[in-house]
């Protein structure tokens, strides 16, 4: 069975899915039930090619798609894969591909790049979703800027395991080693970028910090920081240095400390002139202090100090209460 194909709009047999003029040729070869798909499809409104060629597996016991070839290309930008997808049972799927001078700005509205390198997944969607990922980037650039990296992981729902990944960008290094989610279990995650600008034009400053979980996703041990400095981000937001220390032990009475600084932050028209926080004491008995210097537009400043005692049980809901409020600017206003 050979069809022809000729401005197929999607929308309007599926209205989630967006506007399409599909042209092209889609032939249906073998058994009816279990018949080869081969596909040739353009989109013209998006200048997107689609070449498929589809069957099954073992059609007589299961219904098993492979997946022999496909790819999709745009101007220069080109993926291709292949694998299996199981549609009953496990849901369980196995796909292998690479990517060769793929712009994502053709894709999303971020910087232009071009994108070069190869990547597999492998998991199943039931009875608990578990999928284990591998990448690698061979010749890459984004936003005018040398881009590597290579990783695997594995995640279900309980546990992220033989997690050891990293990205690099110019001088900028994401990375990541290690596991969470079983009691011996340890996270190392560290992040150098001193150069944010590199993400893109309304990108500015640098991030720089490290963080160490151990154990389970309920009961985790954690001891981090991060440092904010000369921070510009898209819609208009800037923080001129901000620093966040966390610690926590394991259990419900171990202790726990959050300290976060911050100065000059401001979003469009309002500014945070200066941002203190702290949580002192542990899971299940803390206190915590707020303090807010508020400036916005014409209006005069406005200063905010709150104190907040609570707890956190083992599902991590919080139930607490205000002890204390000051807020102090043309008119004060104080709660106890």
């Amino acid at each position: 069975l050979d069809l022809t194909v000729a401005g197929l709009d999607l929308a309007r047999l599926w209205d989630r899915q967006p506007a399409t003029t599909l042209s092209g040729k889609l032939s249906l070869r073998g058994p009816w039930l279990a018949p080869d798909i081969l596909a040739d499809l353009k989109d013209a409104s998006r200048q997107v090619s689609l070449q498929a060629d589809l069957g099954w597996i073992n059609p007589q016991r299961e219904r098993r798609l492979q997946i022999r070839q496909a790819m999709l290309q745009r101007g220069a930008s080109r993926m291709a894969g292949k694998g299996q997808l199981a549609l009953d049972g496990k849901l369980d799927f196995k796909l292998a591909g690479d990517f060769n001078r793929l712009n994502p700005a053709e894709f999303v509205d971020i910087p232009a790049g071009r994108l070069s390198g190869e990547f597999s997944a492998e998991g199943a969607l039931r009875p608990k979703p578990v999928v284990a990922l591998n990448y690698r980037l061979g010749d890459s650039v984004f936003n005018g800027e040398t881009l590597t990296g290579q990783g695997r992981l594995r995640l279900d729902e309980q546990r992220l395991a033989d997690a050891d990944f990293w990205l690099m960008l110019a001088r900028n290094r994401l990375e990541a080693r290690g596991a969470l989610g079983a009691k011996n279990d340890v996270l190392n995650i560290m992040l150098d970028w001193p150069s944010l600008r590199s993400l893109g034009k309304e990108f500015s400053g640098s991030a720089r910090g490290s963080v160490r979980i151990a154990g389970t996703y309920a009961d985790p041990v954690l001891d981090g920081q991060l440092n904010l400095s000369d921070l510009g981000l898209p819609q208009g937001i800037a923080i001129k240095s901000a620093r966040l220390d966390a610690h926590l032990q394991q259990g419900l009475q171990a202790p726990l400390r959050l300290n976060l600084e911050a100065a000059q932050a401001s979003y469009q028209s309002w500014r945070l002139e200066r941002i203190q926080a702290q949580v002192d004491g542990s899971r299940n008995q803390h206190r915590g202090n707020l303090s807010l210097s508020v400036a916005t537009g014409a209006m005069p400043r406005v200063q905010l100090q709150a104190e907040l005692a609570g707890a956190l049980d083992a599902a991590w809901n919080w139930r607490g209460s205000v002890q204390q409020f000051l807020a102090q600017g043309p008119a004060v206003l104080r709660l106890n």
